[in-house]
């Protein structure tokens, strides 16, 4: 499973780690045991009432530890969390595989970037009004394309409501 890096929410799972996933930007391949994550996810989420909430506090109760290579903080409201450069991967042996894109190139509204990818997948400019697109090519093609030449992806994805 490939996610982007959320930032301090849930805050619970974020004091632990300081690494969270976000729900905003995440491919995952169609096997028998993601299509059983995937169920349990939504069950949970059910009952939080929040997906990112659900799947960060699984992962966690499940054991999942983080391998983050050459790590930076970057200041988010009144705390940190920890970012790399690189893609941070879930430790090998751990419940289940996890890539984490680094958040300078996918993230849901840096404007210290020259280019943002939002979580809906528009690309827009920093110049651009929050909410609006006026840089917008409307598709999730930059991230894509960073994550096709870095991460071998099953273009298999689980099927869209």
């Amino acid at each position: 499973m490939v996610f982007s890096q959320g930032t301090a929410w849930p805050p619970d799972v974020h004091a632990k780690y300081g690494i969270v996933l976000c729900c905003g930007f995440f491919c995952i391949r169609k096997t028998d045991h993601t299509l059983s994550f995937i169920s349990d996810l939504e069950k949970r989420a059910r009952v939080d009432g929040d997906d990112q909430v659900s799947l960060n506090r699984i992962l966690d109760e499940s054991g999942n530890e983080w391998e983050v290579s050459n790590p930076y903080k970057i200041p988010f409201r009144d705390t940190f969390f920890t970012a790399s450069r690189e893609i941070i991967r879930s430790k090998p042996g751990g419940p289940i595989s996890i890539a984490i894109l680094p958040h300078h190139l996918v993230a849901r509204q840096f404007r210290r970037m020259k280019v943002i990818m939002n979580a809906h997948g528009s690309t827009t400019f920093p110049s651009a009004k929050a909410g609006s697109c006026p840089g917008s090519i409307g598709s999730a093609a930059p991230a894509a394309s960073w994550l096709s030449s870095r991460v071998r992806v099953d273009h298999r994805l689980l099927p869209l409501p």
